[in-house]
């Protein structure tokens, strides 16, 4: 029997904290304290995704996080 694939969920206090840590959630490298990715997955998002990731904590940056994980291979959901 094949497993499901494990859907990794984030509330706004857990994408806050991945904003301040200094490693990247989708490829666990190094990362700049409050960037959201190192600068490899970042600049291999589109333009539209990095833009939008510029918006601020409760105004759009956790949907923009999310996405941003999805493109980059991550299988996440924003929670509540």
């Amino acid at each position: 029997m094949a497993e499901a694939a494990v859907k990794n969920s984030f509330n706004r206090y857990d994408i806050v904290q991945a904003l301040g840590s200094d490693r990247c959630t989708p490829c666990g490298s190094r990362k700049i304290r409050k960037r959201s990715h190192c600068s490899r997955c970042y600049y291999s998002l589109p333009p539209e995704q990095r833009q939008a990731l510029y918006n601020l904590v409760g105004d759009g940056y956790e949907e923009a996080f999310i996405a941003s994980l999805k493109t980059l291979g991550v299988d996440a959901e924003l929670v509540s």
